[in-house]
């Protein structure tokens, strides 16, 4: 490989990197944000979770009272 081929070569790799360092900032914006999405849907799905709890807990009773 002669100094003239690899000057090209690294030519030809430097507009690759910069669109390469575009493409992570890209993909570490789509990760956060897909990241961001799952806590949120975590945090509702456990807070849904604790509610649906809380309304079988108050059937329970119901059911008690109307045994009673």
């Amino acid at each position: 490989m002669s100094m003239l081929h690899y000057c090209k070569f690294l030519g030809d790799i430097c507009p690759s990197f910069r669109t390469a360092i575009v493409d992570t900032f890209m993909w570490l914006y789509i990760i956060s944000l897909a990241g961001l999405l799952a806590f949120v849907m975590f945090c509702f799905f456990k807070h849904y979770r604790e509610v649906s709890k809380r309304t079988l807990d108050t059937d329970r009773v119901r059911h008690r009272v109307k045994r009673r």
